[in-house]
């Protein structure tokens, strides 16, 4: 890991979450195959509420937290922000079209 002082962040366009993902996932993708349980979330107030809820419903379950987008053109995006699991084969960033 490398950090260092950048400016640039102020010429970043900031977008608003829209709403968080958390998958749990059972099974361990090698031996048993990963069984998944995606949950949206709204209306929270921050990611610290996400992960408060996240701590008291993941049991013994391993998990992917996201945040999603939407740019402007309506595209809904999935950043992923972290977890201790990872599908194989999956992506960190996922994008969704709205058929709307």
């Amino acid at each position: 890991m490398q950090v260092e002082w950048d400016e640039t962040f102020f010429e970043a366009a900031q977008l608003e979450a829209s709403a968080y993902w958390v998958c749990f996932w059972t099974g361990d993708d090698i031996e048993v195959a990963a069984r998944h349980d995606p949950q949206r979330i709204t209306g929270a107030a921050s990611v610290d509420e996400v992960l408060a809820w996240l701590q008291r419903e993941q049991g013994d379950r391993r998990y992917e937290l996201f945040v999603e987008t939407v740019d402007p053109a309506g595209s809904r995006e999935l950043v992923r922000l972290g977890g201790d699991f990872r599908p194989r084969g999956s992506a960190v960033t996922i994008t969704l079209t709205s058929l709307d």
